[in-house]
């Protein structure tokens, strides 16, 4: 039996939300128990999305992913949401052990927990040199 999921915060749109809750959806299927939380980015996390914003969606997996082989599904089953969604859809995936070595500022100052556990309050901001680096390349 499907658990029923509620978003904890909505986009303010009934498709935009119903589009998450179906990526939500199949990953809660493909990998149960797997996934501490989804989150979302940019201008759906805070509030300025309009009708052509595209979703930003960042999944943590819990602990580490276990191998390759996961990842790999992982994307591919992020690839499928994103061509089957009628919105542009952008998924990033992530795991709370690479997380533990930093977290982006988009991600601890600019998201919007929409499902799960918040696990930010466990990680701290990575490094300025780190990011900057990051970013340039």
């Amino acid at each position: 039996m499907r658990r029923m999921i509620t978003l904890l915060q909505s986009s303010g749109n009934p498709a935009t939300d119903q589009a998450i809750i179906a990526v939500i959806a199949a990953f809660e299927q493909a990998f149960p128990g797997r996934v501490s939380g989804y989150y979302a980015l940019g201008s759906y996390a805070d509030g300025s999305a309009v009708a052509t914003s595209d979703i930003d969606l960042t999944i943590i997996f819990t602990g580490a992913f276990e191998g390759a082989a996961e990842r790999d599904a992982a994307q591919r089953m992020a690839i499928t949401c994103a061509e089957a969604s009628p919105f542009e859809l952008d998924i990033e995936l992530d795991d709370e052990a690479a997380l533990a070595q930093g977290a982006s500022p988009q991600f601890m100052l600019g998201s919007a927990l929409l499902y799960g556990a918040d696990i930010r309050e466990r990680v701290s901001l990575v490094s300025l040199v780190e990011w900057t680096r990051d970013r340039m390349h």
